[in-house]
């Protein structure tokens, strides 16, 4: 069965997230598709846990909306640009492992 990884950024494709979210764990089941407050059990190290889901992931879905690339930090800092924002790390993730197939998703 295949594990599904969702990326997303909440304050651009929220629903759309969950929208998928919602058919994708009716076709393969919830232990085969990770969004990240789906997936993430209370005090878990976050980092780690996108880390394992990403290494025996198979498909990467990417998320971005028309935000995506611009969206700031309370200093107003792109926050793509920030080392420690989670999208950006688990969309590295994913990059640098050749078994997952990453796939963008643009939402206009």
């Amino acid at each position: 069965m295949a594990k599904i990884f969702i990326s997303y950024r909440r304050a651009d494709t929220q629903m759309a997230a969950g929208r998928i979210h919602d058919r994708l764990v009716a076709k393969y089941g919830h232990n085969n598709v990770f969004k990240d407050v789906d997936s993430i059990p209370a005090g878990q190290d976050f980092r780690q846990v996108l880390s394992n889901w990403v290494n025996k992931t198979d498909v990467m879905l990417v998320l971005i909306g028309t935000q995506w690339l611009n969206l700031t930090d309370e200093h107003g800092n792109r926050r793509l640009d920030n080392a420690d924002d989670f999208v950006r790390y688990e969309v590295n993730l994913g990059l640098r492992l050749s078994e997952v197939t990453v796939i963008p998703i643009l939402k206009t």
